[in-house]
């Protein structure tokens, strides 16, 4: 309803890391919903999360192993 996803998704390119670590957290906290894991790769979540497995930013890292690990339980989004 409020696209909050859809928003958080652009929020992933060319921002600061203490912003990608919130914004990737945030992600994964809502990719636990099956619903939110279809809007996200709607949204073109994917391959920006992918992206952000070369960076250092320890916590980013974690944050975007999380997000990744509730995408892959759905099949749809492995392909």
């Amino acid at each position: 309803e409020f696209r909050t996803i859809e928003a958080l998704v652009q929020l992933l390119n060319n921002q600061p890391e203490e912003v990608l670590v919130n914004v990737v957290g945030a992600l994964a906290e809502c990719a636990k919903v099956p619903d939110n894991r279809v809007t996200i790769r709607k949204a073109g979540g994917i391959s920006p999360l992918v992206n952000l497995l070369t960076g250092t930013n320890q916590a980013l890292l974690v944050n975007t192993c999380q997000a990744l690990r509730q995408l892959a339980e759905d099949l749809e989004n492995m392909g």
